[in-house]
């Protein structure tokens, strides 16, 4: 929110490398970092970059949650918001 996105990038990659190592790859909470680092990317304007962590974020979260979770339902919005971007 304060617009130091290369410092955000870190710190969620650190807590990616820390959740990671603790619980597994294909942890829900894997995955809300994975989606908090896609909002960085495409608030950086990297749509590529956003698409891919969205699509690792949603691929978890169905795969541990379910389809009907709310965490999906969060991604999947991510992902629209993201495709309206790449519209405009």
């Amino acid at each position: 929110a304060q617009g130091d996105f290369d410092g955000a990038t870190g710190l969620y990659s650190q807590a990616l490398a820390i959740c990671q190592a603790s619980l597994g790859d294909s942890h829900p909470y894997v995955a809300v970092t994975l989606n908090n680092m896609a909002n960085v990317k495409q608030a950086q304007g990297d749509f590529d970059g956003a698409t891919r962590l969205y699509s690792q974020a949603l691929a978890i979260q169905q795969a541990t949650l379910g389809d009907s979770h709310p965490s999906v339902a969060d991604t999947l919005y991510n992902i629209a918001l993201l495709k309206r971007a790449q519209r405009h």
